[in-house]
């Protein structure tokens, strides 16, 4: 029994985490509304086809895989 503990403990303390800071600053509800969906740093500038929706910077389509909206699912075939 002893083995699986220090075995556990052991996974346990190679675990990544990510370090979340005591402050958060408040965003304005629409300070971010033109900004990519995906990286959240670039300005939106394309569209998917057929669904319509711009949510994208020119750098993020080809990230999604599978191509599907981030903000409805359906598949895109296309963006301009």
């Amino acid at each position: 029994m002893e083995g699986e503990h220090g075995r556990r403990m052991l996974e346990l303390e190679n675990v990544p985490f990510v370090q979340v800071p005591l402050v958060i600053p408040p965003i304005s509800p629409n300070s971010n509304k033109n900004l990519c969906v995906v990286c959240t740093v670039s300005e939106k500038t394309h569209a998917f086809i057929p669904c319509g929706h711009r949510a994208m910077c020119d750098d993020c389509p080809i990230l999604l895989e599978p191509q599907r909206c981030p903000l409805c699912n359906q598949s895109f075939t296309a963006y301009l």
